[in-house]
């Protein structure tokens, strides 16, 4: 259900009681479309969640392999949840983006690369400063998208 936006909080009392104290001014209730997709998936989805947890997984060591194809462009941490993978842009490889390094490089590359390759990324600093020099990419794709997207990759940098 990527993209959804449902999810739950398990915790002690005293805990859920402070953060309802701010829960309503930053959140919103989710549709009820939603909300009824999240009960089915919870009280019917075990079959489906243990396939997707195994196609999470290739995909997930797709991406890396992918990655690792790149290791001059970018390094990065195996991810374990979710399915994004946060690579680290190795800045001796940026300076094709251009020659004003003012402002963001996660945003420059990002958007260079979205112009240059048709594959779009989210630029790290989206995530807070520590982001920045990131991108995050997904694997909530199917194989063949994430294929065609580091072929696109492979190709530009080859180029360059």
């Amino acid at each position: 259900m990527t993209g959804w936006r449902v999810g739950y909080l398990h915790s002690d009392e005293s805990i859920i009681r402070e953060i309802l104290k701010v829960h309503d001014s930053l959140v919103t209730c989710a549709p009820v479309i939603s909300q009824y997709a999240a009960m089915g998936a919870l009280e019917m989805g075990d079959k489906d969640l243990i396939e997707m947890n195994q196609e999470y997984k290739k995909r997930r060591d797709l991406i890396c392999n992918h990655l690792d194809d790149m290791a001059h462009i970018f390094s990065y941490v195996r991810p374990e949840s979710a399915y994004f993978v946060f690579p680290k842009i190795l800045l001796d490889n940026i300076d094709y983006i251009d020659n004003d390094h003012s402002g963001s490089l996660s945003w420059k590359f990002a958007l260079n690369l979205l112009e240059k390759t048709k594959v779009a990324v989210v630029p790290g600093v989206a995530f807070g400063p520590n982001g920045e020099g990131h991108i995050r990419m997904s694997f909530g794709r199917s194989e063949e998208d994430i294929n065609k997207a580091f072929g696109r990759m492979k190709r530009f940098f080859k180029a360059l």
